[in-house]
C-alpha cells in the first residue's frame, strides 16, 4: 500500500515537473532540438546570441503546429541538422521560421524566404 503511494506520488511529480513534460507541451526530444538549433551560428546569431529567447521561440513555434506538422519537421532535423553547419537548415523551415507578415523582432533575416526588407512573402 505505501509503495503504492510513493509510485503515484512520484508520477505525479514527473508530470509536474519541467524535466519530465514541457511546459509548452512538447517532449524533450523536441526541447533538445531547438536547444541545439538555438547554439548553433547562423540561428544563434538572429537571435544575438540569447539562446534562450531563440530556444522559447523555436518552442512556441513547434507547439503551435499540428503533431504531424512537428513530426514532418523533427524528421528532418533528425535527418539533416544535428550539427551546427546544417542547423540554418532547419531552422528556415516551416514552421520555424517566419512564412509572412512583418519581420519578427524587425529581423527578415528570420523570415523563411530571407526577403530584403519589411515583410515575410
Amino acid at each position: 500500500m505505501v509503495a503504492r503511494g510513493l509510485a503515484v506520488l512520484g508520477a505525479l511529480g514527473c508530470v509536474l515537473a519541467p524535466s519530465c513534460v514541457s511546459t509548452l507541451g512538447l517532449d524533450e526530444e523536441y526541447r533538445s532540438a531547438a536547444k541545439q538549433l538555438c547554439v548553433c551560428g547562423e540561428v544563434n546569431q538572429l537571435y544575438g546570441g540569447d539562446v534562450a529567447r531563440c530556444t522559447e521561440d523555436v518552442e512556441r513555434s513547434l507547439e503551435r503546429v499540428t503533431e504531424p506538422t512537428r513530426a514532418a519537421w523533427m524528421k528532418k532535423y533528425t535527418s539533416a541538422c544535428t550539427t551546427c553547419p546544417k542547423s540554418a537548415d532547419c531552422y528556415f523551415t516551416p514552421p520555424t521560421c517566419a512564412l509572412a507578415g512583418p519581420c519578427p523582432d524587425n529581423q527578415c533575416g528570420r523570415c523563411c524566404n530571407q526577403p530584403a526588407t519589411g515583410e515575410c512573402t
